[in-house]
Parts: C-alpha cells; sequence; structure tokens
C-alpha cells in the first residue's frame, strides 16, 4: 500500500473532532486565526470562521467522513453565498 493510499484510509475514518483540529493548525500555520462559531437561535450555520491574512475570511461547515449537510446547512450556505460571502467550505 503506497503513502498516498494510507493517508487516504485515514482520512476516510475521521471524525469531525479531528478534521476541526487539522483546519485549525493548518490555518494558525498560515499565520491566520480559526473560530468556532455557537450561534445558539441559529441552527444550521457553519462551525468555524477562518480569518486569514491579507484580510481574507471564510466560514467553514466541517462534516465527518462519509456525512453529508442537512437541508437546512445546505439553505444556509446558499444564503451566505446569496449576499456574496464566497467563503462557505463543506
Amino acid at each position: 500500500m503506497s503513502k498516498w493510499q494510507q493517508r487516504l484510509k485515514i482520512w476516510r475514518k475521521m471524525r469531525e473532532s479531528e478534521i476541526e483540529k487539522r483546519l485549525k493548525n493548518a490555518v494558525k500555520m498560515r499565520g491566520g486565526l480559526a473560530f468556532e462559531v455557537c450561534i445558539s437561535n441559529f441552527n444550521g450555520v457553519p462551525d468555524r470562521l477562518l480569518l486569514l491574512p491579507e484580510g481574507k475570511a471564510a466560514f467553514a461547515k466541517l462534516k465527518a467522513t462519509g456525512r453529508k449537510m442537512r437541508s437546512l446547512q445546505i439553505k444556509r450556505k446558499k444564503a451566505i453565498r446569496s449576499i456574496r460571502v464566497f467563503g462557505v467550505l463543506h
């Protein structure tokens, strides 16, 4: 099994918390910040707000491997993009 296949096998089993940890570290290595978004009265919003150098920002909705966005999450993603905020990741 090649190294690439081994990495792919690991990613297939990854939990959402592990993906969040890796994202946070990757953003930090690039000089940015990754904040967890907690809005208790508004369901379906992205998990993370990413602030990157040079004034770039993005929202990130993270899912465990094999999981899909719920219909409300897709609706929120479309609403954010409709106001020309293009940094919604999945």
